[in-house]
């Protein structure tokens, strides 16, 4: 016999090791194949990569879901070694559905897990579920920029309207088409808009109406549709819209057409205006075609006419056709024109107040004389007043039916007999003839009357119900006539009758055996018209009946053993309840009736058969011979009917070791049960009923957190019965693997993890690796190990920070370049050569005299630094600008000549500095009374805000030189003092005339 053992992280290929060998006659050696035992790998994917929305990587995505590249997957053996591996197209997918922008998880698929099996194979390695990989990689799609310009502009006549469709097609996009713009849905489709009506709106928010020159821009609507276009509110572009359009409304030409006419009757008064205006019958109508070029030059198309209403005269703006011009007083009719001279003006005002006015004030619609037109007329009447009065009412008149027409003319007419009424005497007149004056005509009427006679009926309905029948009524009557008259007029009615009373006769009520009636007769009743007697119902009551229920013992020969007493009244149905005599019950398919009906003579006996009663002892209510019968106490229960002749445990024990040493008894019990029958008339026990049978459930293993139990339940049993047998049985527990992580989290959110794993209870090392572009939080205290739970490894959470950099103006960066710490993303925009200098300029420029230019313009570069955030991507400050110094500038000395400016000043520079615009010119200094240039020099040194001396200071000055040049002539002195005197004023002068123009250019 042999004893062999595998070496340590080796298993056998197949078989088992030999346990027995032959002694052979020479040496041999026996080989035994083994292979390593497998290891359990993890899986990671990790990187970064970014898109723009809508470019053709993001498109590429879409259409076959290509990943970009920057992804990386390591696969780590249980001994911490890595293995590599090659990806090829779909290893890897974005999860979700990657259209819109924003940041997505790239995951391994199951054709990536495959080519990892197929590449490392499965004899060393055993693989992770593709559930259990995990990724930290993400996709960024980044919102791409699009501009949408409206630009052309357009015209249009003033309509009243701010409708902008006469000139849509004059304006246009500037994007991919014109009048049109393409965007992208997240799923990739195109989409085109097209500029449609009401898409143009005006700049400030409004659609313009009246006369003027207006900015447009694109309504916020259309603004509003091409952004969520991309499906996702438009937050999958940075948008750029703008505008370079405009258009112009011009004035319409107004037309004012008189027409109608209008009518007064005759006062003695000349008309007037308001007589004219009267209820709007003369109208002046105002409109306005509005009119846009044609097709052909010099055409043009009416599109609409505007309606301004009627314009109201007022005094001269109308003629009379009467021989004087003046308005007539006299019958007639008369014709009335424009007033050209007058209106115009008037019209003008009316236009602006309804039309309004533009910009400028600029009328919306203008009107001339050219646009006047029409006439109206005039009639003057005189009247017939017909007066129709009441007779019957004191002559008061009920009303007036007035015709008009010309004086000398006839004409027929219809008067109307107010309803109700008729002449007292005559006929209406028919034809009415108009004289030089208004004429009265009184009519005279009487009252109509109306007779009517009715009859009048009085009733008194006796009804009589008998009991079962059905109720029998009979209706008496008696019969009056009223006669009335009524005043049409008035609706004063008078009523009489034929009689003052009648009588209704008596009724007899029938007697009905077993009842009571409500009353015995109906008696006679004297009625008048005016009476409504009450209906009168005669009804039965039945009367009270009695009987009996009779019990009869079937094992006694019928003997009588009991009866129960019936009550109820005449045809009533009387409910049969037996109750059995104590220690009886009712013998069952008897066919005891369940009701009776009480007759006129009683109730009818009913006769019951009972036999002995029994009761069942339950084993949950066991009894013993001191307890009395339920129904029959005056005998007590038997021996055979206590609690161990009816009841039985049966039990299975179960007994649980926890990891802990502590045990739990988790046995399980069951209680078979039977019932006895006793008699209660005997009080013997007739019978035992069969025990119950029970079941045992099924045992769940208490789940010990990191542990697996030896047996995770034990099984139930179906069927328990009085002779099952204790199996006596004992349950164990071994340790669980578990996993955690080291969790990175950046201000509250997780970035990054990585995977930790061991058994219930096994100390495991922590190793943090720090994701790309981020750093630790300084201070905190990291665990250098933490014990694996029954929960799994607690997470060892550790605080990261973004990383920074600093971009030196030195050294600016483009998109182009990656981040030092974090190559998976690029330098934003922001931070090259323009954005970290600043070139500040103090533009000098200096006039000769002979009119050439001298530039001394000056020039300084500011600078500044930028902070990039790694991880975003971002430029997240900058540091303050740099200063500079501008040197002072002495302007060039032209003999002969001042300068405006001798000096530009030097200054120190920021970057909020402001270009002066410096400008320098030379004015002629005067002649001396040699006809020389006095030297400027000589005067002053012209220093910028220098105080040049004033009259008296230059006097004293020359009689200090005066005194010091002595002896000389005082002719010699006082010319040049009057020259220096001329000069100081002069040079004041200019001076301040430089300095003037010095603030100016400031």
């Amino acid at each position: 016999a042999v004893k062999l053992t595998v070496p340590t992280g080796y298993q056998l290929t197949s078989g088992n090791l030999p346990t027995t060998v032959t002694i052979p006659d020479n040496d041999q050696t026996v080989t035994i194949n083994v292979k390593k035992d497998q290891q359990k790998v993890t899986i990671q994917v990790t990187g970064n990569s970014s898109i723009y929305y809508g470019d053709s990587s993001w498109q590429q995505l879409l259409k076959d879901k290509s990943v970009p590249t920057g992804f990386h997957v390591t696969i780590t053996a249980a001994d911490g070694t890595t293995e590599p591996v090659q990806l090829t197209d779909g290893d890897l997918e974005v999860q979700g559905t990657p259209g819109n922008v924003g940041s997505y998880k790239v995951v391994l698929t199951a054709q990536g897990l495959q080519d990892i099996k197929d590449q490392l194979g499965t004899d060393d390695f055993t693989y992770p579920d593709l559930t259990a990989v995990t990724s930290s990689a993400t996709l960024d799609i980044q919102k791409a920029t699009k501009e949408v310009i409206l630009n052309g502009g357009g015209y249009k006549p003033y309509d009243g309207t701010n409708d902008l469709s006469a000139f849509q097609t004059q304006f246009g996009l500037a994007d991919n088409n014109t009048n049109k713009v393409t965007v992208y849905k997240s799923d990739g489709t195109p989409v085109t808009l097209t500029l449609q009506k009401d898409d143009v709106v005006l700049t400030n928010g409004e659609k313009p109406i009246n006369v003027g020159s207006y900015p447009v821009k694109l309504s916020e609507d259309f603004i509003n549709k091409v952004k969520v276009a991309d499906g996702n509110n438009g937050n999958n572009y940075n948008w750029k819209f703008g505008t370079v359009a405009d258009y112009q409304i011009y004035a319409d030409d107004g037309v004012a057409k008189l027409s109608g006419q209008n009518a007064k009757v005759y006062n003695g008064q000349a008309t007037t205006t308001a007589e004219v205006n009267k209820d709007g019958k003369i109208t002046v109508h105002v409109t306005a075609p509005v009119t846009i070029q044609g097709d052909e030059p010099g055409e043009s198309t009416t599109v609409k006419t505007l309606d301004y209403g009627n314009y109201t005269l007022q005094d001269g703006d109308y003629t009379w056709n009467t021989t004087d011009g003046k308005a007539p007083t006299d019958g007639g009719v008369y014709t009335i024109a424009l007033n050209k001279d007058a209106i115009v003006a008037h019209l003008q005002d009316y236009l602006n107040q309804k039309a309004g006015v533009g910009q400028d004030n600029q009328p919306n619609v203008t009107i001339n004389a050219d646009g006047l037109s029409g006439q109206a007329t005039f009639t003057i009447n005189t009247t017939n007043t017909y007066k129709f009065v009441d007779t019957d009412n004191k002559n008061q008149l009920i009303k007036s039916d007035v015709k008009t027409g010309l004086k000398d003319q006839s004409e027929d007419i219809t008067l109307q007999i107010p309803e109700n009424y008729e002449l007292v005497s005559g006929a209406l007149p028919t034809k009415a003839t108009f004289g030089p004056t208004n004429q009265t005509i009184t009519i005279n009427l009487k009252h109509k009357h109306s007779i009517t006679t009715t009859p009048v009926t009085v009733t008194r309905k006796v009804t009589i119900t008998e009991p079962g029948q059905k109720p029998q009524s009979q209706s008496q009557t008696v019969t009056f006539q009223k006669t009335t008259d009524t005043d049409l007029v008035t609706k004063h009615q008078t009523e009489t009758y034929d009689h003052d009373t009648q009588k209704l006769t008596s009724v007899t009520v029938p007697t009905v055996p077993g009842y009571t009636a409500s009353q015995t007769s109906v008696p006679e009743l004297t009625v008048k018209p005016t009476d409504h007697p009450a209906d009168v119902n005669v009804t039965y009551t039945p009367n009270q009946q009695t009987g009996n229920i009779i019990y009869v013992d079937q094992d006694n020969n019928g003997q009588r053993v009991g009866t129960t007493p019936l009550t109820g009244k005449t045809d009533e149905s009387v409910t049969i309840t037996p109750q059995a005599p104590t220690g009886y019950q009712i013998v069952a398919g008897q066919g005891t009736p369940k009701t009776e009906k009480a007759t006129a003579n009683g109730i009818p006996d009913v006769t019951v058969k009972v036999e002995h009663k029994t009761v069942t002892v339950q084993p949950t209510d066991p009894k013993t011979p001191s307890d009395k019968l339920p129904d029959n106490p005056s005998k007590n229960y038997p021996s055979g009917v206590a609690k161990d002749d009816l009841n039985k445990t049966i039990k299975r024990t179960i007994i649980v070791k926890k990891p802990d040493g502590s045990t739990i008894d988790a046995s399980q019990e069951v209680h078979l049960t039977r019932t006895a029958t006793v008699d209660e008339v005997t009080g013997k026990v007739t019978q035992y009923g069969d025990w119950t049978t029970s079941s045992f459930d099924k045992y769940t293993t208490p789940t010990v957190p990191g542990y697996t139990p030896t047996q995770a339940e034990v099984p139930s049993v179906a069927t328990v019965d009085v002779n099952y047998v204790d199996p006596k049985i004992e349950i164990s527990y071994t340790p669980n693997e578990q996993n955690g992580k080291i969790s990175y989290v950046d201000n509250g959110k997780e970035i990054g993890i990585t995977p930790l794993t061991g058994k219930t209870d096994e100390t495991i090392t922590i190793t943090p690796n720090i994701p790309a572009g981020y750093k630790l939080v300084p201070g905190q205290n990291i665990p250098k190990t933490e014990k694996a739970t029954p929960n799994g490894i607690p997470t060892v959470t550790i605080q990261v920070e973004h990383q920074t950099t600093t971009v030196q103006p030195t050294d600016p960066k483009t998109p182009n370049d990656k981040l030092p710490d974090n190559p998976g993303k690029n330098y934003p925009t922001g931070v090259d050569y323009n954005d970290l200098h600043k070139t500040i300029k103090r533009t000098i420029t200096v006039i000769k005299p002979d009119g050439s230019k001298i530039d001394a313009s000056q020039t300084i570069i500011l600078t500044r630094s930028a902070t990039i955030d790694e991880v975003t991507g971002t430029v997240i400050g900058y540091s303050d600008w740099t200063t500079g110094h501008f040197a002072a500038y002495d302007a060039p000395k032209i003999s002969g000549y001042v300068a405006s400016l001798a000096e530009v000043p030097a200054i120190d520079v920021t970057s909020d500095f402001s270009d002066p615009d410096i400008v320098i010119t030379y004015t002629a200094l005067p002649a001396s009374s040699t006809g020389d240039r006095i030297n400027r020099e000589a005067i002053t040194n012209g220093k910028l805000n220098d105080q040049l001396p004033t009259q008296s200071e230059a006097n004293d000055q020359s009689e200090a030189k005066h005194q010091a040049e002595l002896p000389q002539t005082g002719n010699t002195n006082a010319d040049q003092l009057a020259t220096l005197g001329l000069l100081s004023a002069g040079l004041t002068s200019l001076f301040g005339l430089a300095s003037l123009r010095k603030k100016k250019h400031n």
